[in-house]
């Protein structure tokens, strides 16, 4: 999961750490591994890994679906930005640029 640039990532892996606690399908032993994955082209980048016993892929898909609704809520509650991707536009702005407003047509 990722997380926008300048979050607290010390905050962001007690949050994970604590989702996965209060996930009442995740198993506290062995404790949960949190890692700091990388710094991405959009976001920080967090790994979970966490253990459960499931019988079924689908109860494996719960399970998981339960957590990340864990750590949203968690990460809206501590202000922290879960990151989606971004692009930089950038104009050549040597001359004015002509900007038209068009009103469409609607159809009869």
């Amino acid at each position: 999961m990722g997380v926008a640039y300048g979050s607290p990532t010390d905050t962001v892996a007690k949050i994970l750490r604590e989702a996965v606690i209060q996930c009442p399908e995740a198993l506290n032993e062995p404790e949960p591994i949190i890692l700091f994955d990388d710094f991405g082209d959009n976001s920080l980048n967090f790994e979970v890994h966490f253990w459960a016993h499931v019988r079924t892929m689908m109860q494996a898909r719960r399970v998981e679906s339960e957590l990340r609704f864990l750590v949203d809520r968690l990460m809206r509650d501590a202000d922290i930005t879960i990151a989606f991707p971004q692009r930089d536009v950038h104009l050549d702005t040597l001359k004015p640029i002509e900007v038209n407003i068009r009103q469409l047509n609607e159809p009869n």
